[in-house]
């Protein structure tokens, strides 16, 4: 919502939050972003005779998440044209991400298998496969290496092909990270 907007609502008694608004002031050489809540300002009587507004400057955030917009935006390129298969699996053992342009070999999509537990993704209920056993150490923090076989291909281990562990800040952080040259 705009400004005026804003400022009708609250003058018919609602609060509101507009919209981020990206300014530029000659005068002042500066330029940024801020947003705002509106409210009705009231008398005594509970009669509204105006609008309190607390404008906040938002810049370093709006920095910040274009920053991290940037870097994501670089990450998934650098994933696109990376030569091999990226992936990451939660505490459950289940896909949360896959990339790389390996996945084109082995006829994947990238994150076509988030969500898909690794014994159905390898069709299997034995918890001593290879794949489930690395998962299960590297979740205890061991960095593992191991033949791969897949789509009729054999990913031989190499030395990005472990999963680094990483001391997690809190559970739900804790996660593998696997990658497979091809």
């Amino acid at each position: 919502q705009g400004i005026d907007e804003c400022l009708e609502l609250a003058l018919q008694g609602e609060l509101v939050t507009g919209k981020d608004i990206y300014y530029e002031s000659p005068l002042l050489k500066t330029n940024g972003w801020t947003t705002g809540r509106y409210g009705p300002l009231r008398n005594a009587q509970g009669g509204i005779i105006g609008v309190i507004a607390i404008i906040r400057d938002i810049t370093k955030r709006k920095l910040a998440e274009q920053k991290l917009f940037d870097n994501q935006q670089r990450i998934e390129l650098i994933m696109e044209q990376l030569p091999s298969v990226l992936w990451t699996t939660d505490v459950d053992l289940v896909f949360t991400s896959s990339s790389g342009s390996g996945l084109k070999e082995i006829g994947q999509e990238p994150n076509a298998v988030a969500g898909i537990p690794l014994h159905e993704f390898f069709q299997t209920r034995d918890m001593s496969h290879p794949s489930l056993v690395a998962h299960r150490r590297a979740l205890q923090g061991q960095s593992i290496t191991y033949d791969q076989d897949f789509a009729g291909r054999c990913f031989p281990p190499s030395p990005a092909c472990r999963w680094p562990p990483a001391p997690p800040r809190s559970a739900a952080e804790r996660f593998c990270l696997g990658c497979e040259s091809s």
